[in-house]
């Protein structure tokens, strides 16, 4: 609880300061949703021609591609930054200052930063939902909206989950950004389409090992109905229960990971500079 009153009392601080400086503010963020835009208009312009993808039209892939969109910017917003820079902290040094303070290290380097760049994926996740469902079939009840707030707060545990593993390695590796970004971040865009279409070994990765599947892929085939479970020599290769996965498989993650944390903390050793 005290970690939560001191991280409001840095969002205000921090806040203020973007005030003062309105126009770098803005312009970043308006960076961020013209580039998605983009990405959003290719993603059109393949689904003009061809009209749907493994049997998924142009809205319900905006839905998967929404999912994973508004779930990574609200973790982003505060684990991508204090696990970027993690690295860089282990290699100079300055780690050792976020340990000597009588406050959990895990807490402290979160409440160091606020990556307010990412507020624009969620602003453009809020605009695409609606229009997403403004052409998709989905009957809303009470229960429904309950159950997609869950989806969502599932998601970004999991995106946060793969931030922290990654931010982790830094205790391991001293270098470990790029190659970690290239392994698992850029995993990441395989789930703005149909998890079956492709490989099936890419589908085990994505469900078992990194499960970016129940960021987007699965919630989906519930809220849309669908039935795209692969088949493996006849025998259907995920649970249809899986679409019902993702806020457990969201704590879990987030709970392996903070583990790991903790044990990387614990093998730390400082470079003495």
């Amino acid at each position: 609880m005290d970690s939560l009153r001191l991280y409001g009392r840095f969002l205000v601080v921090y806040m203020k300061t973007l005030i003062e400086y309105r126009f770098n503010f803005f312009t970043s963020q308006i960076i961020t949703i013209v580039v998605y835009l983009i990405s959003f208009l290719g993603v059109w312009i393949v689904l003009n021609k061809f009209k749907i993808i493994h049997g998924w039209n142009f809205y319900e892939i905006m839905l998967l591609y929404n999912l994973n969109l508004f779930s990574y910017g609200a973790s982003s917003l505060f684990f991508r930054g204090p696990m970027r820079r993690l690295e860089y902290m282990v290699q100079d040094g300055s780690f050792d200052s976020i340990l000597i303070y009588p406050m959990n290290p895990f807490a402290n380097l979160i409440c160091r930063d606020f990556s307010h760049t990412f507020m624009a994926h969620m602003v453009l996740g809020v605009v695409f939902f609606h229009i997403c469902f403004e052409n998709l079939s989905i009957v809303w009840t009470w229960m429904n909206v309950v159950w997609f707030g869950l989806v969502l707060i599932g998601a970004t545990l999991i995106q946060a989950a793969i931030m922290v593993l990654t931010g982790t390695m830094s205790f391991w590796f001293v270098r470990s950004a790029a190659v970690v970004d290239t392994a698992i971040y850029g995993l990441r865009r395989f789930v703005n389409y149909p998890l079956g279409m492709y490989d099936k070994w890419v589908q085990v990765l994505l469900t078992f090992v990194i499960p970016y599947g129940f960021v987007a892929y699965f919630p989906a085939e519930d809220f849309l109905n669908k039935s795209d479970a692969p088949l493996f020599h006849g025998i259907t290769l995920f649970d249809p229960l899986f679409q019902y996965g993702t806020p457990l498989v969201g704590i879990v993650s987030f709970f392996l990971a903070y583990r790991l944390w903790c044990v990387g903390i614990n093998r730390y050793e400082s470079t003495g500079s």
